[in-house]
């Protein structure tokens, strides 16, 4: 092994350690958030469901977020947007996702 090979691999591992986000959520807009994160898990759009609207029936909540993530259109983000954008800035970010989690977790204490 000759020293430029191993400089570049010290160089290659020096670039991943410093683009590994120490968060577990990054900022995203509504869009990507609704489609990729969302759709994915579609426990947190659920509870996040019910923790706006607490007279809803919990089947009609189950039907409403498997035909949202099915459909995959501007009204996906709209409602995302409602639910989890709390500043209104477009954007999806740690901070809201965390205060949406603390609501749900208040919400199943009760």
């Amino acid at each position: 092994m000759t020293i430029s090979r191993i400089l570049l691999g010290l160089m290659i591992c020096f670039q991943l350690l410093n683009s590994v986000d120490a968060r577990p959520f990054k900022d995203m807009t509504v869009h990507h958030y609704a489609r990729h994160h969302l759709c994915q898990n579609k426990k947190d759009f659920y509870d996040s469901l019910l923790e706006k609207f607490r007279s809803m029936r919990t089947k009609f909540a189950e039907y409403w977020v498997f035909e949202l993530c099915e459909r995959r259109n501007e009204i996906l983000d709209k409602w995302v947007s409602e639910l989890f954008d709390l500043n209104s800035d477009g954007d999806v970010d740690f901070h809201e996702q965390e205060e949406i989690r603390k609501r749900i977790q208040k919400m199943n204490a009760e």
